[in-house]
């Protein structure tokens, strides 16, 4: 692992920003899938979509991982605390664990439903089903992959305001360290 750098490499910003914009989308399309009634088309399509990018942010938080370790963090400003150490820590090891647990809750529900319908990543390849049909374990994960997906909301929206804090509030540039083409500047 390199020695840390005073902000992240382009490919790891590149990387948290697509997720970014990945979660977003999927978790609109999710709400739009719910709230889609009883156009039984349109529903399956935003679903269908759903499912296609939600596999594709398990993909992309797998190259995340991989850069991640590659690559030490950039030190913690030197006004945080120990408890604003700890607490971006495990905002961030929460968010990795729900970035994981959610897409694959998500398979599990989609596997075991009564009509498993495979998840197609828009017509290239295929994801199996991963569980036997089973009606109940399959609405045992909806609620799950639903509570999961909010709680992830949850901390994502809690991750942006702490960087909005620390950059704008604290003033300790933190958010330059992610921010696309920022080098050491303050977005």
């Amino acid at each position: 692992m390199k020695a840390p750098a005073a902000r992240w490499s382009g490919g790891v910003i590149a990387l948290h920003w697509l997720s970014a914009a990945g979660l977003a989308l999927v978790f609109a399309l999710g709400l739009a899938a719910t709230a889609a009634g009883g156009d039984a088309a349109r529903k399956f399509d935003l679903y269908q979509t759903h499912k296609a990018l939600g596999w594709l942010t398990l993909v992309l938080l797998a190259a995340r991982l991989v850069a991640r370790a590659a690559r030490a963090a950039p030190p913690p400003a030197p006004s945080w605390s120990k408890a604003t150490r700890w607490g971006s820590g495990f905002v961030h090891a929460a968010l990795y664990a729900l970035l994981a647990a959610v897409p694959l809750i998500g398979w599990l529900r989609v596997s075991s439903a009564i009509v498993p319908i495979p998840v197609s990543l828009f017509g290239v390849a295929t994801i199996p089903n991963i569980a036997p049909i089973d009606a109940v374990f399959s609405e045992d994960m909806a609620f799950a992959h639903k509570l999961a997906g909010w709680a992830l909301a949850t901390l994502v929206a809690l991750h942006a305001a702490a960087a909005l804090k620390h950059q704008f509030g604290d003033r300790d540039a933190i958010l330059s360290r992610m921010w696309p083409g920022a080098g050491g500047r303050t977005p």
